[in-house]
């Protein structure tokens, strides 16, 4: 996994947080990540507020290029 691209990024802007996402890295029991998507994103108070190389928000895409740490099975919810 290089990277996450999800669009459209209006889809997370709002106060309502009504999507999370969960990613575990091979096979454990607890996500390493778990939290509303727009928190994952960077959005704050409801609007796009981040944006870098490496992680943030640009046009109608979400993004992030973090390195992902996983040896063999990633799963992204």
């Amino acid at each position: 996994i290089l990277g996450l691209e999800l669009d459209p990024a209006q889809a997370f802007e709002g106060l309502q947080k009504n999507m999370d996402i969960r990613i575990t890295w091979d096979n454990e029991a607890i996500p390493a990540v778990y939290c509303p998507v727009a928190d994952f994103f960077g959005y704050a108070y409801g609007t796009a507020s981040m944006q870098s190389l490496l992680h943030g928000s640009q046009g109608n895409k979400s993004y992030t290029y973090l390195p992902m740490p996983f040896d063999a099975h990633a799963k992204i919810e």
